[in-house]
């Protein structure tokens, strides 16, 4: 009876021993986000339009430059955006930049 008590308890380890050998052995590398290829970084501010009616925010993405609006319609229920806007390029045209030429050689 012990003999067989310590034969399991023998083959109870060397399967723990396995399992641990097998988590192990996986890379444990978070991929949920490398599918988009990219990872978000958004900034969404609330903001209160005077005179309307519905709940407004404004959608920034700062990986891309892009800025949104985006609203409920009060009728149907439904979630309005405006088209996005690039930011990036505003911003340069109004200092001056222009980010399509080649800077200048020294």
């Amino acid at each position: 009876m012990k003999s067989t008590a310590v034969w399991a308890l023998i083959l109870l380890n060397v399967v723990l021993l396995g399992s641990l050998v097998g988590r192990s052995m996986k890379p444990n590398a978070a991929v949920a986000q490398q599918a988009a290829g990219r990872v978000g970084d958004y900034v969404i501010i609330p903001v209160d339009f005077p005179g309307a009616t519905v709940g407004s925010m404004i959608v920034l993405d700062n990986a891309s430059g892009e800025l949104t609006a985006v609203s409920t319609e009060e009728s149907s229920g439904r979630m309005a955006a405006l088209p996005p806007v690039n930011v990036t390029k505003l911003f340069d045209a109004a200092a001056g930049r222009n980010r399509n030429t080649t800077p200048p050689r020294r």
